[in-house]
């Protein structure tokens, strides 16, 4: 039976431009389609943590390769679908949970991490035979009401959900988007529409097209079933707003020239903007958001079977469980210092 972890089976490595740029490409088409466990109406925050887990999760099928441990990706849903399959390790279901260190390894010692939490929500037990646990520090580029000098992956997602959540049965296609600026100096600059078609037998296949913006209006080619985000890919930052409309359901969205989203107060009603018709309680703020990772790491620190797991006591909400500052669902939890090393995983596939 193999012991209990210590702080020399820690496995600590970068997270690659790579498995960040895939995780990027991940989130901004599956946002809307990811559920809100945390409740939380930031955007970007939601994007940010999808990015953190994929990049993660693509981080440890870098070590499996390495350390020559067979794995299967065959049961992985698509994009739009809420949940995603886990990696089979020798036919277990093997669920990679991460949780975000709030500093940098560099400041602390790792020690300190056997006495950090490992955390299953209580309604995902049955989703995984092997739970792997690690801990991921990286900087975010949050900002409020102005640009940061610099971004890697910086995109937008529309607030009405008539834009991203259609029914087939009910709504038309959006059809082609148009586009301008409201600033001449970002006239030539390139933006990417991320949405969706339907193709055969009914199925939303998600494809991207670029246009090239103008002061004057810039139809798509293709026609759109729905947009899921934008992406600005020219290297200097927008000047002004970024208009995208959508004839056939009289949809507007403008999008300003500012890093940040910022929820309505329920207290306070949001003028309509003259531009577009916003829903009830819009954001005070949706701008773009830079979903990239910098200067990532992780540490995948050890493993428990689903039995193991479901001994652990239960933890309940809004409690502290370092590194945690509130949990927001009901969690099995143990401590690091109870899993098993990573380098047990190796019994699964010996003869």
């Amino acid at each position: 039976m193999a012991m209990a972890v210590t702080v020399a089976d820690f496995v600590r490595r970068k997270i690659s431009d790579r498995a960040i740029k895939r995780a990027c490409q991940y989130a901004q088409v599956s946002l809307t389609r990811t559920f809100n466990r945390m409740g939380t109406p930031y955007f970007d925050r939601r994007l940010i943590r999808i990015v953190v887990g994929v990049a993660a999760e693509a981080t440890f099928l870098e070590w499996l390769q390495e350390m020559q441990i067979p794995y299967s990706l065959k049961g992985r849903t698509p994009w739009y679908e809420a949940d995603r399959s886990d990696i089979v390790i020798a036919d277990r279901r093997c669920d990679v949970k991460t949780l975000d260190a709030h500093r940098p390894f560099t400041n602390l010692n790792l020690a300190e991490l056997l006495d950090w939490c490992a955390l299953v929500p209580v309604d995902q037990i049955g989703h995984a035979d092997i739970y792997v646990f690690g801990y991921v520090s990286a900087r975010a580029n949050y900002a409020a009401a102005e640009m940061q000098p610099s971004y890697r992956w910086l995109i937008h997602v529309p607030w009405q959900q008539e834009w991203y959540k259609r029914n087939e049965h009910q709504d038309p296609p959006l059809g082609h988007l148009s586009c301008h600026i409201t600033n001449p100096a970002d006239a030539g600059a390139v933006i990417e529409l991320g949405g969706t078609k339907i193709g055969r037998q009914g199925k939303r296949i998600a494809f991207k097209e670029r246009i090239t913006l103008s002061t004057s209006s810039q139809s798509s080619q293709h026609q759109f079933y729905e947009l899921l985000y934008v992406r600005w890919l020219a290297k200097r930052l927008p000047a002004g707003a970024i208009v995208i409309e959508a004839g056939t359901s009289k949809l507007c969205e403008t999008i300003p020239s500012v890093i940040g989203f910022i929820p309505s107060k329920q207290s306070r009603q949001r003028k309509q903007s003259k531009q577009c018709k916003q829903s009830i309680r819009p954001p005070l703020l949706n701008g773009w958001y830079d979903i990239w990772l910098y200067d990532a790491e992780v540490v995948f620190v050890g493993w428990a079977s689903q039995e193991t797991v479901q001994k652990w006591p239960i933890l309940e909400h809004h409690q502290r469980c370092p590194p945690v500052r509130s949990t927001q669902t009901r969690n099995y939890y143990g401590l690091v210092r109870q899993l098993k090393p990573l380098s047990a995983l190796t019994q699964f596939h010996r003869h």
